[in-house]
């Protein structure tokens, strides 16, 4: 069989299982979208979506323009999502379980207090999204952009972020026990009070990070960059640190010794790099005076 022959017969496979895993939208849902469609488009026509507690279980809705749409309670349950457009709508409470999210925005959504278990998540915008009492146990979201997204309380045990870009993200008393956050861009996070009991954190940048009274007991974090993090309070027995950059770090002396010991030593490197760079100063200040 040719190649070109190989991705003919793949794709009409994909359809099939398209079209059974998924189900045709009812006549009055598709009007609604059309009439979304113009609302959105043309500005002075349609009519904004308003699809509240509807029942959108594995409905076909990859590419739809829902920005702005109103979906509180809908279920969506194992909806094909894949580069739909939710910027700014209200999702709240919505049941998005085993759904595909993909390459979707979700920019601005409020999305508080919605089911995202089992979700495929990947490469999708979740930027300054409403996620706070949401629930994305098993998700993945590897690779997504997260950037300043609240997932205050929020249960993402086991969740997939490798890779995903949390660039000042609330996660203050998350549940992120057992999660992939290997690669993380966390830079200046709010961590404080989450549980990241045996979570992946290697490689991740936790620079100006606050994970004070943090649960990082068995938490991998070899190869992370903690400069200036706030780790007071945090539970740390056990943490993996191994070549984690420890720059500036805030934390109690009732930390583990062999962290204690880490910083200290980071300390005693920085005063030294710190008294050579003053040496050298005034020795050019010398020179130049000469």
């Amino acid at each position: 069989m040719s190649h070109a022959a190989f991705k003919a017969q793949l794709g009409r496979y994909k359809l099939k299982l398209k079209m059974k895993n998924t189900r045709e939208l009812p006549k009055e849902v598709g009007q609604i979208i059309s009439e979304h469609r113009k609302w959105v488009e043309e500005h002075d026509s349609g009519i904004r979506a308003d699809l509240s507690d509807a029942d959108l279980r594995r409905a076909d809705l990859a590419g739809v323009d829902f920005s702005r749409a109103s979906l509180p309670r809908a279920n969506l349950t194992g909806a094909d999502l894949t580069g739909a457009n939710f910027f700014d709508a209200d999702l709240s409470e919505a049941d998005l379980s085993d759904a595909n999210l993909s390459d979707a925005n979700l920019s601005g959504a409020n999305l508080s207090g919605a089911n995202f278990s089992g979700t495929d998540l990947f490469g999708t915008d979740l930027s300054r999204a409403d996620l706070s009492n949401a629930n994305f146990s098993r998700t993945d979201l590897s690779d997504a952009n997260l950037f300043e997204a609240d997932f205050s309380r929020v249960d993402l045990s086991g969740a997939h972020l490798s890779g995903a870009v949390l660039y000042g993200a609330d996660f203050s008393g998350a549940d992120l026990s057992d999660a992939n956050l290997s690669r993380a861009n966390l830079y200046g996070a709010n961590l404080s009070d989450a549980i990241l009991s045996g979570a992946d954190l290697s490689d991740a940048d936790l620079s100006d990070a606050d994970l004070s009274r943090a649960d990082l007991f068995d938490a991998d974090l070899s190869d992370a960059n903690l400069s200036r993090a706030d780790l007071s309070d945090a539970v740390l027995s056990g943490a993996d640190l191994s070549r984690a950059v420890l720059f500036n770090l805030k934390i109690n002396n009732n930390a583990p010794s062999y962290v204690l010991e880490a910083v200290n030593l980071y300390n005693k490197i920085r005063n030294i790099l710190t008294t050579k760079k003053t040496s050298e100063e005034i020795g050019k200040e010398i020179e130049n005076k000469i």
